[in-house]
């Protein structure tokens, strides 16, 4: 326990995250969890081991083991072009693949690549955006060569939007 406080606080030392929370279960142990840092800076509040922390990248899992899930049902090909589903949603969606989103190889700009855009969410965290809203960002900016792997969180957010489709209910 004490070697993995002093591993969480040294990524919190390090200064990329001002705080953070790790927790460990393994079968047959007591789960372990720990925080470190601060949750707020303005109001000085310390990092807690049951303090809620955005999920972010970690949906990603989710979201393809559901299109994935489709897939094996027959609802959905890996090789279908998304405009099969989403025929005016992505730029390209007539040569863009399931597979190529899943792999990181659609060539579609990653939104959060955008300083002024993640600027403008910190500014205004009430704002809702819209899965559309975030494809249609992206489109703003070039493509980049398609079959090339270059990570992206616009190709999550389309296979979200087309595991909805194709389910017909929320993801």
């Amino acid at each position: 326990a004490a070697e993995l406080q002093s591993l969480l606080d040294d990524v919190v030392d390090g200064g990329f995250v001002p705080g953070a929370v790790l927790s460990v279960s393994l079968p047959g142990r007591a789960p372990w969890s720990a925080a470190s840092g601060i949750a707020d800076r303005d109001a000085e509040r310390a990092m807690a081991p049951d303090t809620p922390v955005r999920i972010a990248s970690v949906s990603k899992m989710f979201t393809a083991v559901v299109v994935l899930q489709l897939v094996e049902e027959g609802r959905l090909a890996l090789d279908e072009p998304v405009a099969s589903w989403l025929p005016d949603s992505v730029p390209g969606g007539d040569r863009i693949t399931v597979r190529q989103l899943l792999q990181h190889t659609s060539g579609l700009y990653d939104y959060l690549e955008d300083r002024r855009l993640i600027g403008e969410m910190q500014r205004d965290t009430s704002y809702e955006w819209q899965p559309q809203d975030l494809v249609d960002y992206a489109a703003r900016f070039p493509q980049r060569a398609l079959g090339r792997w270059d990570y992206s969180s616009t190709n999550y957010v389309v296979l979200g939007m087309l595991a909805e489709r194709v389910a017909g209910q929320p993801l």
